[in-house]
This record gives C-alpha cells, sequence and structure tokens, in this order.
C-alpha cells in the first residue's frame, strides 16, 4: 500500500536539500574539466520576526531559466508555512561551480518576481551583483523552452540539494515509469531517488534537456519509491506571462540578510567578528571559526547550528574527540526596557518542579552588568552521558538580552575560551530604545494605546510590508506571563461574498470555530468606537501545558477590511487579566476617533457544570457573566429555565444585585430598616428580596399597581418589556428625556433602549412579556455599557 506524501495531507513536498554527486553531461551536470557555476540552485528562505531578526524557515533547490538571472523553483519552497497569501522575506542563494559540487557559494540574494500557489510554481530573480559587489554573468542558464518529450523509459537524471547529501549538491539517476494526473497536470513518474530539499530542482533528459521540477514524492510500506516531476511543458506558458514581471523585495529583509552574509564573511577573513546591533565585537583566533548560522541553520549534520540568524557559534576547526567546547552568542528581544531580575524571573519559569537555578549577578569582563548562568547535564545523544557544562552571561541590553554561553566537558581546556570571550565588548552608549504607548494606521484608520495602569503589560510593533501591501498589527504582551498573548490587526477579506455580507462571514467564522479541535465557549456581540462586530471564546486543553482560552474578535470596518483581536491566556490567570483586555479595548480608536459608540462584554470565564440548559442558547453568555458576580446566588444554579417567563420579583432582584459597588446602594444597604413609606401590600420587606424591591422604589424604578385603593408589586407577574427598561435605566441613573405629556411615557426608555443596544434579538414590541433569558441579557448589556 503507497502513502503519498505532501505539504498537507496526500503529498509530501521536498523541502530540505543536501548532496552528493555523480553525472552524465557537462555544463549541466558536475565534471572535473569546467569550473562553470552550474544551473541547478540551492535556495534558504528567510522570515523577519516582529524585531526584524531574520530566522530560518525553508531549503529547496531551483533552476537557472534564463541570462537575466531568473530561478524557477517550487512555490511550496518560497510560501510563508502560515498564510499562504505571503512568501519568506528573503532568499540566500548558494551556487555551485562544476569542479567544485563540496563547496557551493552562498554570497547571492534573489527576490521573488512570480508564483502561483495552484500550479505550484514560482520565479525568483538573482540580483546581478553578489554580496562582495562582484558582477555575476547568468552565462550559465538551462533553457525551459525546448522541444524534448519525456517517454516512459527515457533515462533521467534529477539534480538538487535534499536532506540525504549534505550542504552540497546531489545528482541522481533513474528513468521515466509513467505519468499521473494531479490537478489536471500530467506529472512525470521516475524512480530516481528524490528527498526532502529536492523541491523545484532540475530533472534533465539524456540531451541535458531541462523536462521538469521534482515536485511530490510517493512512499510505500516495502520501502519502495517514487518521485513526481512537474512537466516543463505545462509551466512554459505560466512562465512566459510572468518572466518579465516587477522584483518584489522586502527591503529590511533583504538588508538584513547581505549585512549577515558579508558578516560572516569577514570574520573568518579577518579574525574579527562585529555585530551590526547590538554593536558587539569579538575576536576569533587561530585554529577557530565562527559557524555561519545562515547556512548552519539548514544543516542537520551541524553540531552548533541555529534556526535563528540573529545568533553566531564559534568553534575549533579541529576539534578533539568527543569535545564540546564551543561558545555561543544570541540576541533575545523583549518588547520592554529589560533589568537583571527580569532576566532572573524568566529563566526561572522554565525550571523544572525539581531545578533549580544556578546564578549570580556578575560583571563580564569586569565591565557588563549580567546573570551568569551554570548549567550541567548528561548527554546520551552525541556522547556516552558524557557530562556537559554550560556557562552562560546573560547582559540586558535596553530591550534584548545578549547572551554569551560556552559548553565544554571534563576534558576540554578552556584558556582559548577565555581568550576569545576576554575579547568582547559592546558599546552600551548605543541603547536607544524607548517603549511603545501609541501606534496608529492610516487606512484603514485604527489607533491602539498602551493604558498607564497596566504596568506589566508592554507594546511592541508587528506592522509588516508585503507585496507592496501594509498590514497593521499591534501585539501587546506581559512581563511576567509568558502565556500572554495580544494581537490587533486588520485583515482583507479574502472571499468576495463577506464583503458584501457581514452575517455571512460571521456565520461562516462561527462554523469553523464550532468544528475545529478546541472547546467552543460562547459567542457574542461587540461594538468598537461605533463599529459592529463579533467575538468567539475557545478553550484549549493540551497534554502537558495549561489549559488556555482564547477570545478573537472581528470587527467590520469597511467592504475589504476587518479588524482582528486575539487574546490567548492561560486559564488560572484569565479572570485576572480580563479586566484589562476590556480596557485595551475600550481605548482603540478608528474612524469615529473614539466618539463612537463601544459595547465591550464582560468575557467572564466558564462558571462550572451548572447552568446545564443554557449550552448553546443565545443568551448563555450573558447569563454566565451575571452569574460569576453571583446575581442568581452563592451557588451557580443547575438549571436557569431561560425560555421561561421572567418574574417582576426576579428582575428587580437581579438589577438591583447588578449594580455592584454602587455607592447609592451601598449607603442604602447599611441603613437599611425595612420599609417606612409608600410600603407594597405584598411585598415582605424583612426578607432580603424585600431590601432590593424597596431600593428600586427609591429610585423611582417601581411605583407599584394600584387595587382598590392598595399599592402591589404583583412580583410573580412577568415583566413586559417597557416595565423593564424603566427599571434599568432608573437604577443605572440614565438621564431620561422628559417627553411632553402627549407621548407615551415608556418612549423616552424605549429611545434608550434603541441607544444602548440592549434591546434582546427581534423584540420590539412594547407589550411583550421577557424570558428569563431575555431579562439576564439586558441586565448584563447595561452592565457593561456603565462599565
Amino acid at each position: 500500500m503507497k502513502k503519498f506524501f505532501l505539504l498537507f495531507p496526500t503529498f509530501y513536498f521536498l523541502f530540505f536539500s543536501f548532496l552528493s554527486s555523480s553525472f552524465a553531461q557537462t555544463i549541466y551536470l558536475p565534471t572535473e574539466t569546467f569550473s562553470q557555476y552550474l544551473p541547478t540552485v540551492k535556495i534558504h528562505a528567510f522570515s523577519l520576526d516582529d524585531n526584524d531578526n531574520l530566522t530560518a524557515q525553508s531549503l529547496g533547490s531551483g533552476t537557472l531559466i534564463n541570462n537575466q538571472g531568473v530561478i524557477l523553483t517550487n512555490n511550496h519552497v518560497i510560501q510563508n508555512l502560515y498564510y499562504e497569501e505571503q512568501t519568506h522575506d528573503a532568499f540566500q542563494i548558494c551556487l555551485t561551480k562544476s569542479n567544485d559540487i563540496q563547496n557551493p557559494i552562498c554570497e547571492f540574494t534573489a527576490s521573488v518576481i512570480a508564483r502561483n500557489i495552484t500550479l505550484d510554481l514560482a520565479l525568483l530573480k538573482i540580483e546581478s551583483t553578489d554580496i562582495r559587489g562582484n558582477n555575476l554573468n547568468f552565462n550559465f542558464y538551462l533553457p525551459y523552452d525546448n522541444s524534448a518529450k519525456p517517454q516512459v523509459g527515457n533515462k533521467i537524471s534529477v539534480l538538487g540539494f535534499p536532506d540525504t547529501g549534505g550542504k552540497t549538491l546531489t545528482v541522481t539517476e533513474g528513468i521515466i515509469s509513467g505519468f499521473i494526473n494531479i490537478n489536471n497536470i500530467s506529472y512525470i513518474k521516475t524512480d530516481a531517488d528524490i528527498s526532502f530539499g529536492n523541491s523545484g530542482g532540475t530533472t534533465v533528459d539524456n540531451n541535458g534537456n531541462l523536462i521538469g521540477i521534482p515536485t511530490y514524492i510517493s512512499t510505500s510500506y516495502s520501502s519502495e519509491s517514487l518521485g513526481y516531476i512537474f512537466p516543463i511543458a505545462e509551466a512554459k506558458t505560466w512562465i512566459n506571462e510572468n518572466i518579465n514581471s516587477k522584483i518584489i523585495t522586502n527591503e529590511i529583509a533583504n538588508a538584513n540578510l547581505k549585512t549577515l552574509m558579508l558578516s560572516f564573511i569577514n570574520a573568518n577573513e579577518t579574525g574579527y567578528y562585529k555585530n551590526f546591533f547590538p554593536p558587539y565585537e569579538i575576536n576569533i583566533i587561530n585554529n577557530w571559526k565562527i559557524g555561519n548560522s545562515l547556512e548552519d541553520a539548514f544543516d542537520q549534520n551541524n553540531l552548533y547550528g541555529y534556526s535563528s540568524a540573529n545568533s553566531i557559534v564559534i568553534y575549533p576547526i579541529k576539534p578533539e574527540k568527543n569535545s564540546f567546547l564551543s561558545i555561543s552568542i544570541y540576541i533575545q528581544d523583549y518588547g520592554y526596557s529589560v533589568t537583571l531580575d527580569d532576566i532572573i524571573r524568566d529563566l526561572s519559569e522554565y525550571l523544572y518542579d525539581d531545578e533549580k537555578l544556578n546564578y549570580e549577578k556578575t560583571n563580564f569582563n569586569q565591565k557588563f552588568p549580567a546573570i551568569k548562568q551554570t548549567e550541567s547535564y548528561e548527554d546520551w545523544w552525541y556522547s556516552d552521558g558524557d557530562i556537559i557544562n554550560t556557562i552562560s552571561y546573560h547582559i540586558p541590553y535596553g530591550d534584548k538580552v545578549i547572551s554569551i554561553s560556552y559548553s565544554y566537558n571534563e576534558n576540554d581546556q578552556l584558556a582559548e575560551v577565555d581568550e576569545i570571550l576576554s575579547s568582547f565588548k559592546i558599546d552600551m552608549s548605543a541603547i536607544n530604545f524607548e517603549e511603545i504607548t501609541y501606534l496608529e494606521n492610516k487606512n484603514p484608520n485604527i489607533k491602539v494605546s498602551l493604558p498607564e495602569n497596566l504596568s506589566d503589560w508592554y507594546l511592541t510593533d508587528g506592522s509588516y510590508k508585503q507585496e507592496n501591501a501594509n498590514f497593521f498589527s499591534a501585539d501587546f504582551g506581559n512581563k511576567k506571563n509568558s502565556n500572554f498573548y495580544l494581537s490587533i490587526y486588520n485583515a482583507e477579506y479574502s472571499d468576495q461574498n463577506h464583503q458584501e455580507n457581514f452575517d455571512l462571514f460571521k456565520q461562516d467564522t462561527l462554523n469553523y470555530a464550532t468544528q475545529a479541535d478546541s472547546e467552543f465557549l460562547s459567542q457574542g456581540k461587540i461594538i468598537i468606537d461605533g463599529f459592529e462586530g463579533f467575538y468567539l471564546k475557545t478553550k484549549y486543553d493540551y497534554e502537558y501545558y495549561d489549559p488556555t482560552i482564547e477570545i478573537t474578535t472581528y470587527i467590520n470596518l469597511n467592504k475589504t477590511n476587518y479588524l482582528v483581536i486575539y487574546f490567548s491566556i492561560d486559564e488560572k490567570s484569565y479572570d485576572k487579566e480580563i479586566t484589562n483586555l476590556r480596557t485595551v479595548l475600550k481605548n482603540i480608536k478608528l474612524n469615529n476617533n473614539g466618539v463612537g459608540k463601544y459595547l465591550v462584554p464582560s468575557f467572564y470565564a466558564e462558571i462550572n457544570e451548572n447552568l446545564s440548559d443554557i449550552k448553546n442558547y443565545i443568551y448563555q453568555e450573558n447569563i454566565k457573566n451575571l452569574d460569576k458576580i453571583k446575581i442568581f446566588g452563592e451557588k451557580s444554579p443547575i438549571s436557569f429555565q431561560p425560555a421561561e417567563p421572567l418574574s417582576r420579583k426576579d428582575f428587580i432582584v437581579w438589577a438591583v444585585k447588578s449594580l455592584g459597588e454602587n455607592e447609592d446602594f451601598q449607603n442604602f444597604e447599611k441603613l437599611y430598616m425595612g420599609c417606612e413609606k409608600d410600603c407594597l401590600k405584598d411585598v415582605d420587606y424583612n426578607k432580603n428580596n424585600g431590601m432590593y424591591i424597596a431600593f428600586a422604589q427609591k429610585k423611582g424604578a417601581i411605583t407599584g399597581v394600584e387595587i382598590d385603593g392598595e399599592k402591589y408589586f404583583l412580583p410573580e407577574k412577568q415583566i413586559s418589556l417597557t416595565a423593564a427598561i424603566k427599571v434599568l435605566f432608573e437604577l443605572y441613573d440614565y438621564e431620561v428625556w422628559s417627553a411632553p405629556s402627549f407621548i407615551d411615557w415608556y418612549i423616552p426608555y424605549l429611545q434608550l433602549a434603541y441607544k444602548t443596544n440592549i434591546l434582546p434579538y427581534g423584540v420590539n414590541d412594547v407589550s411583550y412579556l421577557l424570558t428569563r433569558g431575555e431579562g439576564a441579557y439586558m441586565i448584563d448589556m447595561l452592565r457593561n455599557d456603565k462599565l
């Protein structure tokens, strides 16, 4: 039984790439005769993080197809791993000389000019000069427009950089075993050995004609393997239409990539490494070298490699057997001004229960304030349980921490390590970090600020530019909680139907959320500065981590854009931070510049397994919000009966209780001695509920019904919509219009109800009698409006 592999189910893309040798012809294949570059290239793809640091993402192959420096590859080699509408940000290109395939030259960069997700094709263009400023002649290309007609049984060669071949070019040979239709493309099947990293590479026939692009592999339980090659004949039309497209370059990422590439080259040639920022320097002594983290990040066999390009590793050129001797320097971004105590707190957070942090405050090289951390562990991966020691110095530098570490075992000599470390220096006067308190986007208008009272929160700018479009993102963090995350960003509707129908977008989003691998808790309405939207609350349970609560809010800005507010927090911290989240939401300004209406729910956490009959009920979130503040009693009721009639007594009691720490009510409660005047005949004022009814009378929220000369409350009678809105607005001290006598008494209250959006969905009949769920909704909505 065969298994097919793709990046998503069915096939695997052939990402990683490294090689050996084997050849059939000159020019296109390795040979000792010529020193010309080969047309098959290696592609290293990098992305920028929020702090403009490069991070290694994917590795693949490509083919130079014309004398203008255009490379043909697979789209999945350059596409963002999480967002298909985006590519990675920068691309390093490695060229190989035909007579020296063991030493690829990675001194070139490229930019995207076109891509097609459906065909899984992409075009890059190499810059015409290398990073040293030397001009590059592209006369080593392999033409894509040829008359080759692949047939079953033809011999072929596949060139690329698979993970099975190390860091160098690999050539494998095989035959065409057939064809297979995938997405209406007649892919070539071959038994040539293909692996991850061959993606986007070169396939030539016996005459040296480019016939296709290795794209997929399949395997079987019997270890049989087949490769699937996109035929060049089916790519020609798309290539011709796009080969002269405008270059798309992320200028920041490309500049950072070039700076790092040149710094690694210079360091090993001069014996001196200088980092751009933070501006530190360190010597590389004889018999040691600095690893190229740009390239080593993709080398599975590299003992010292890092996935982040914002790091360096210095190690002996010829290490002793079983030696672990190495020095690493890496930069960590915090987003706020870091102190030594912040570093200690963060180091402690990642300890196991039985671990102890061994640290001390010190001055590295007698000059730079730092935390010295000492660790020891048994290594069973590269040795037979050798004890490995690691000493780290963590130096705060504005919003960054520079960590200098060295590892060794008991047999390693540290004299050379000490010599290298003693040469380290950094310009502390170059710190120029200022904490962000405000971010703004012009189109669409979005203004986000950090409230002054949130001392543990910090704000960072995560905005980026992709394919000439600007995307706004304001990201919040919490200095004392690494499980906290809040991001506010604008997005574009990808479905044209959603542009015209926000309700359809909401329904589709809800349908997706209820099918996701999480517990759907609730959803509800939200208004930010006059712009309406909705939120979803979900819970994720993890095997090894604390449960997480996520709230995702969507605000409709215009026909093309919507605002996303994504909040994630560990469940045990939820109640502590949810009020702060509401504060931030109420400070977001959109087109109305903060004068529009705000309706921000309380987002209280789920209570327990009680209230069992409100699951999926339209107002379940509102009921749970009131239950959280004990409106229905000290213990949550087992059931709520949301569709049952709502009595006048229950509504009055709930409404008064919802006032919480209202000063007027607290003073009334302290002095309450029972009813003194205008007592209602059917109310027992000596019971707790009597006090709430008395307070409602005092506020003018109720006056009673006169029957045979006596005033009655009629506590069990179902409350009407108009009576309920009067109760709420009087209790919450809203200013109500003094209407002329010819206007019905309830009209001013009804107008306020429309203005504050507290009317239950579909309810507009003034004689309507409320259910328990509808009454809870109205109380919670008005309470939120006041908050």
